[in-house]
């Protein structure tokens, strides 16, 4: 062990810590225990970056953890790793006890096809012992907030910051075996912190980069959030594509990487972190997700003239649902977003149309359509007077409307090995188009500008044509009203409600004929 920080240095970190996670130290020491602020949080406050949270790191049982805190502020989570989850300050605090690899004995009992993977990680130990069960150096960094014992470095890793190196704790590809997921988060640390990594993790990267897969759908999405959520994502999602990491990860946006939906992708995902690090942009997941959609649901509704949006028809709805599924294929995608998503997108017709739909203007996700409709503004050059014409009110940057995950009614999107959902046929839903081209031959390169195809059709791309043509057309010559995206979505709820009960009685009455 070793301690590279000087008293002053540890003063002056001491300073930057968040006050509320080092108050949760102290009172796990108070209750007894051993406690130390863990990981990244240590390791961005040493490169001068904000934390984005703080984890905890405790001798204490995750069930000793709760008795210290209180049932109404602290639940114990999670099967494969148990942990807590602390409430405090407005925030939520990952409270993480000791843990070490476990021995042969504790994998006996498992499938053989299971691998090296780990599937329960609950063996509890020392902190020297955590230290080394952590997958890179430059993450295992503890803080001591109560005593003067500084950053407790086990591993090399303040030498490993200063270097800007990312290296495995322990032989790089046993430790990928074990999770998969560790190397996505080496790449983040290479896109996210200017990191680059150790030779032989490289090539266990590009080794092992179709593992990735064996971790669940869940965890998948809940990774993809995370890295959609920073601000430096479009550099994170380049990194991955460079290494060959984003086609087993992403296959869909790696397979539209160098067409028109995934540049334009990528600059909306930059326009957006650089609007985030100057600060007054919302950083919602919600946000996060209608932002990288947004280019292909553009795309699936007027293949023609994406730019133009579309007309609303009675299959619009449906249109965006299958884009989303096709986007997000192999996730397992909360139904709570792919509800949300289409609602937020399908705001920014309305909020650019000459004049602007009332009704968009008091929807509860207006906020949200509003920042997407800024984000396109600025990546086309439109004239941004109808914009700044609309109400702007603050963005929450923590989703407080949504319920907990726990909550969030998950829809699995199978992943491409597994189970197949029935293909999608044009004739079947009328101006459905596929993400890709339906032969196998590679579509022809475009330019690297995403603005190519607006260049090729310039009536598309001149922004008078466009704002004045966004409107919403009735679904009949009897229809004096307008529908809008959520009176869409509710009617097709509606109908997908009647349809399944349909069902339910025409197998129970076979059932009782047979």
């Amino acid at each position: 062990m070793s301690s590279h920080s000087t008293p002053t240095d540890l003063e002056s970190l001491r300073k930057l810590l968040d006050p509320v996670p080092c108050r949760l130290v102290r009172q796990l020491h108070q209750a007894g225990h051993e406690a130390y602020i863990v990981g990244g949080a240590i390791r961005d406050l040493l490169l001068g970056h904000a934390p984005k949270d703080y984890d905890i790191s405790t001798s204490a049982r995750p069930e000793e953890v709760r008795r210290v805190f209180g049932r109404h502020r602290c639940h114990v989570i999670g099967r494969r790793f148990r942990l807590a989850h602390v409430y405090a300050g407005g925030d939520i605090y990952e409270v993480s006890t000791f843990r070490r690899r476990p021995d042969a004995q504790e994998r006996k009992g498992r499938k053989p096809e299971d691998g090296p993977i780990i599937w329960n990680d609950n063996c509890f130990g020392t902190l020297e012992e955590d230290a080394q069960r952590r997958d890179f150096t430059v993450n295992a960094l503890y803080f001591d907030v109560v005593g003067n014992q500084g950053i407790l470095d086990f591993s090399n890793g303040l030498k490993d910051i200063r270097d800007g190196v990312v290296r495995c704790i322990g032989a790089p590809d046993e430790r990928i075996e074990e999770d998969p997921v560790r190397m996505l988060r080496a790449l983040k640390l290479v896109a996210q912190c200017g990191f680059t990594l150790e030779p032989h993790l490289e090539q266990a990267i590009r080794r092992q980069a179709h593992t990735i897969r064996l971790a669940s759908p869940a965890r998948l999405f809940e990774e993809l959030l995370k890295l959609l959520n920073h601000p430096a994502a479009s550099e994170t999602l380049e990194t991955m594509h460079a290494f060959g990491f984003l086609r087993h990860f992403w296959p869909t946006l790696d397979e539209a990487w160098e067409e028109v939906p995934g540049q334009m992708a990528k600059k909306l995902l930059r326009l957006r972190g650089a609007a985030i690090r100057q600060g007054g942009y919302s950083d919602s997941r919600r946000l996060a997700l209608s932002t990288t959609a947004l280019p292909f649901l553009m795309f699936a509704l007027n293949p023609a003239h994406p730019a133009e949006f579309w007309t609303r028809s009675p299959h619009t709805a449906d249109i965006m649902h299958r884009a989303l599924l096709l986007l997000f294929d192999g996730f397992k995608v909360p139904r709570l977003f792919l509800e949300r998503i289409p609602q937020v997108v399908g705001l920014v017709p309305p909020l650019l149309a000459t004049p602007p739909d009332k009704r968009a203007l008091n929807h509860p996700e207006y906020s949200y359509g509003r920042a997407l409709a800024a984000l396109l503004v600025q990546l086309f050059g439109w004239d941004s007077a109808k914009l700044d014409a609309l109400p702007k009110f603050a963005i929450p940057d923590d989703d407080n409307d949504l319920p907990p995950p726990a909550e969030w009614d998950a829809v699995v999107v199978p992943p491409r090995q597994g189970r197949q959902r029935p293909s999608v046929r044009q004739e079947e839903i009328p101006g459905l188009v596929p993400l890709r081209p339906a032969s196998d031959t590679p579509p022809p390169p475009t330019s690297a500008s995403p603005c190519a195809f607006f260049e090729e059709h310039p009536a598309a791309a001149a922004p008078s044509v466009i704002t004045d043509s966004i409107t919403f057309t009735p679904d009949s010559a009897d229809d004096d009203k307008t529908q809008s995206p959520a009176d869409a979505h509710a009617a097709e709820k509606r109908h997908r409600r009647r349809r399944r009960t349909s069902t339910r009685r025409a197998e129970a009455s076979n059932g009782a004929e047979s």
